[in-house]
């Protein structure tokens, strides 16, 4: 950089930085950190870790005996009347679909997977600047049978909130974690 004027330095520096400032932010900004972002989201579900509203992490309650039994294929219940009923034996009692990143008695949000899949990165108009949402799709899937689900995912995340699931969110580590990731990229682009 040449100095044109010594009495105008500061401002040349000034520009020089907010030039390669705006340069690393339109980096971030561009959908490949935010979609890194979801990913962490999903991973850190996948591994039975919850966030609560203060973002605060904790391990998702464990399932209850009966839902290990079903996601098991030992046993099958259904609602009659209003009284649910245990199969153990017959036709109706058969082994579901879980997702590959599951097992029977893990808590992780993950039965058929699809919850997780149909998390998606949207860019947020803001006035006078940029930003990024996490969304879940609210497509119906199949359910562990591989039946239409009678409920769309929002309305499964409000479920699992209430059972003390609740999995949207970034945790103070991972905002933490941000915070330096976008730090390094910013020091990135003013050495370079």
């Amino acid at each position: 950089m040449t100095i044109l004027n010594e009495k105008d330095i500061d401002k040349q520096i000034l520009a020089a930085v907010k030039k390669k400032v705006g340069q690393a932010l339109g980096d971030i900004t561009s959908g490949k950190y935010p979609e890194e972002v979801k990913d962490r989201i999903v991973k850190r579900t996948r591994l039975g870790i919850g966030v609560d509203k203060d973002g605060n992490a904790y391990k998702f309650p464990a399932l209850s005996d009966n839902y290990k039994e079903v996601r098991q294929g030992k046993a099958r219940f259904f609602t009659i009347n209003g009284k649910k009923i245990k199969i153990i034996k017959g036709d109706l009692v058969k082994k579901p679909r879980l997702h590959a990143t599951t097992r029977p008695a893990k808590a992780n949000n993950t039965a058929t997977g699809q919850l997780l899949k149909s998390l998606t990165t949207v860019k947020l108009k803001i006035a006078g600047s940029v930003g990024w949402g996490i969304r879940i799709g609210d497509n119906r899937g199949r359910d562990l049978f591989g039946k239409s689900s009678k409920i769309g995912n929002k309305e499964l995340a409000g479920y699992l909130a209430a059972a003390g699931r609740r999995f949207m969110g970034i945790t103070k580590a991972q905002r933490n974690e941000i915070s330096r990731d976008i730090r390094h990229m910013i020091i990135k682009f003013l050495k370079s």
